[in-house]
């Protein structure tokens, strides 16, 4: 929208700046509580929890492993697509904003399949406790994959 006005641009802009910001951070310091402080959720659900943080910012835990540090997640596609289009009017030719928008897909695809195996897994260890002892070691592994796999 070229004749959008300035003020508009950047009362768009700025809130969805700050909130990406937050939200990065947010991300980032539930990450380190989590790696740090290995007993402060039960594993199992501690598991799902890194699986969404992984989602939200993707950091991939081998790549920090390895010693890299890759961030292209879901938060993270406002800061190459949204925000430069919303403050600055940067304006992108359609395929580039399709390979722009196609991992910011995959993320939030990620976040709600996630979010629906840790319900998935909730009520089963509430509801039959007899099932979800069987879902211990290797096999809750494939119930936190099943969502990247899928």
């Amino acid at each position: 929208f070229p004749a959008m006005k300035f003020i508009l641009r950047l009362a768009i802009g700025i809130p969805m700046a700050i909130l990406t910001a937050v939200c990065l951070h947010l991300n980032i310091v539930l990450w380190r509580i989590i790696t740090i402080q290995k007993d402060f959720i039960e594993p199992t659900f501690r598991r799902h929890v890194i699986a969404l943080i992984a989602a939200n910012v993707d950091i991939v835990a081998l790549l920090i492993e390895m010693g890299t540090f890759q961030i292209v997640g879901y938060n993270l596609t406002s800061v190459y697509t949204l925000l430069p289009i919303a403050l600055f009017n940067v304006t992108y030719p359609d395929w580039l904003l399709i390979t722009f928008s196609t991992p910011d897909s995959f993320w939030s695809h990620v976040i709600l399949y996630t979010n629906f195996t840790i319900a998935l897994d909730r009520f089963l260890m509430f509801a039959t406790p007899r099932i979800y002892e069987h879902l211990s070691g290797w096999k809750h592994y494939v119930l936190v994959l099943l969502p990247w796999v899928v």
